[in-house]
């Protein structure tokens, strides 16, 4: 992610172990919140949580029980990952204070899994670019712009080389993750 021109790990000084990226923020009552992967770009703090699962049978086929599990797993970690990765960091007074001695004004939480997910809705929390305005034939061709919150490594960094700071803070602003 390093070699994503604009964007880098953030908080270095935070790390509990060198070489690691993972950073721990201490929260107010002795209690820590750790960041799996902290990307900063520009005043943007981007936590990315990472989650790996094992993939049941007929998700690759798109059978539709497997595929509505998977959805169901997938959307209740990007809940946990919104609360822990912005809510929680924004709403304590001591990581508030933090983020903003290092001039961060918006947090963005991204989740990542090792492979695409199934991702069944096109409502907009779920989006970093939105499906709308995307043509069926793009679509069909796999030409399209959307991506998604949930989304592999390499998927991120691909976004990142394309997105700049004036697309990625319009969502955190919807979502109230602002400092």
């Amino acid at each position: 992610m390093e070699a994503v021109d604009g964007v880098e790990l953030a908080f270095p000084e935070l790390r509990p172990k060198h070489g690691l990226p993972n950073i721990k923020f201490r929260l107010a009552g002795s209690r820590e919140q750790e960041v799996d992967v902290p990307l900063r770009v520009g005043d943007l703090f981007v936590p990315v949580q990472t989650w790996t699962s094992v993939v049941e049978a007929g998700v690759d086929e798109g059978e539709y029980e497997p595929l509505h599990s998977r959805w169901k797993a997938v959307k209740d970690k990007l809940h946990k990952t919104d609360k822990y990765y912005a809510d929680k960091l924004r709403d304590d007074p001591e990581v508030r204070a933090y983020l903003r001695s290092q001039n961060i004004c918006y947090i963005l939480p991204i989740f990542c899994t090792p492979h695409p997910e199934p991702i069944a809705t096109d409502r907009p929390k779920y989006w970093l670019r939105p499906m709308t305005g995307e043509t069926a034939r793009n679509i069909q061709r796999g030409r399209y712009r959307a991506v998604p919150r949930i989304l592999t490594g390499i998927q991120l960094a691909e976004f990142l080389k394309t997105a700049s700071q004036d697309e990625l803070k319009p969502i955190s602003r919807a979502n109230g993750w602002m400092l």
